[in-house]
């Protein structure tokens, strides 16, 4: 017999307060030791074991045949101490309307993850109907899933109505979610409704500036003061949506942040400029993380950068990624100057820089590992 909070190497589900039963498969989805399987309901399983699940993880396995099935049983038995529930890439597509209908049971919920399942837009929209019920609820993954605009719409109105503000982690990546869809979130976290919120995932989206310029009010107004992570990669937001966003962030709204990404975007030297006077002012002292690689700045933008850094402002930068922009020795040389004490990763590659420039920049931060292709 395990031990209370153990994890079981089988099924990844924690010991509550006996054996766990839940040991899925790939080919065979199973729910008891004997390994009944899912196409055997009602699973004649023992209700008090099904009482003390606390964690299941089903994620990768082909729910397709079975889904109906597993939320009967949810309903059935309510999972009363269940805290994580796993469904990463289980093919549920528009069941998760299913889900939807039994999620109101699962009272102590605090991570759900349902990643790469095409839930769609009527999905998001049936699961947003709900949501509220779960109000532990800490983890929400919805990425590649599709929901687009309208999905995100739902979740958004049911953000404004006071669901998900215990959330910490939301993870929106690979949506479809344009400047509409942005809006709405924007406007919903302006309402203060997630101010508990540390990592905000947006990345493969079509954001672009509009909707950018929406997510920089809100954040303006203090919405997201407790966040360290935020993902924007891999949408369309150009200078004006960058400097809109630098706008806010200089005022302090994001002084937490440690991690951002903002690659593949289309941000040029306006652009760049107006995040690295958002540094100068100190308004992003605690990043870590910065990457950039894929937009289309030059020399200029990435001088800009450099004189923010003097006296400091990015002494806790570690990595830094540039790769695939329009920078040349000048840049480089400005950057040599700037102060990055603790930086350990520099990606140069795809730019138009030279062997001295890269000498110089390495003499000037020994410490730093710098890719070039």
């Amino acid at each position: 017999m395990k031990k209370l909070g153990q994890t079981c190497p089988l099924c990844r589900a924690t010991i509550a307060s006996i054996e766990p039963i839940f040991l899925p498969q790939k080919s065979e989805p199973v729910l008891s030791q004997r390994l009944s399987p899912l196409s055997q309901p009602p699973f004649n399983l023992p209700r008090d074991r099904l009482n003390n699940i606390a964690e299941l993880n089903l994620s990768g396995t082909d729910l397709s045949k079975y889904f109906k099935t597993l939320i009967s049983e949810i309903s059935r038995s309510k999972l009363p101490n269940l805290t994580s529930l796993r469904l990463r890439d289980c093919k549920i597509g528009e069941g998760v309307k299913l889900l939807a209908n039994g999620i109101g049971n699962l009272v102590k919920l605090t991570h759900l993850k349902l990643g790469d399942n095409n839930i769609g837009s009527k999905g998001m929209q049936s699961l947003s109907d709900v949501i509220g019920a779960l109000t532990q609820l800490e983890t929400l993954f919805v990425n590649a899933n599709q929901i687009g605009d309208d999905g995100m719409k739902a979740l958004a109105l049911a953000i404004g109505n006071g669901a998900l503000a215990q959330l910490d982690w939301l993870d929106l990546d690979r949506n479809q979610i344009g400047d509409e869809g942005m809006r709405s979130l924007s406007d919903a976290i302006g309402s203060g409704d997630m101010a508990d919120l540390r990592s905000l995932s947006l990345s493969n989206n079509q954001i672009g500036d509009d909707g950018m310029k929406s997510f920089a009010t809100a954040i303006g107004s203090g919405a997201l003061a407790e966040l360290t992570y935020l993902d924007l990669s891999r949408n369309k937001i150009g200078d004006e949506g960058m400097i809109a966003f630098a706008t806010a962030v200089g005022s302090g709204a994001l002084a937490d942040l440690t991690h951002l990404y903002l690659y593949a975007n289309k941000i040029g030297d306006d652009g760049m400029k107006s995040l690295a006077t958002a540094i100068g002012s100190g308004a992003l002292a605690n990043l870590t993380t910065l990457t950039l690689w894929k937009n289309m700045f030059g020399d200029d933008g990435v001088k800009a950068l450099a004189s923010s850094a003097v006296g400091g402002r990015l002494s806790n930068l570690e990595e830094l990624d540039l790769g695939m922009n329009n920078i040349g020795d000048n840049g480089i040389e400005s950057l040599a100057t700037a102060v990055l004490p603790n930086l350990r990763y520099l990606s140069l590659e795809d730019n138009n820089i030279g062997e001295n420039a890269i000498k110089l920049f390495k003499t000037a931060h020994e410490r730093a590992h710098v890719v070039l292709r």
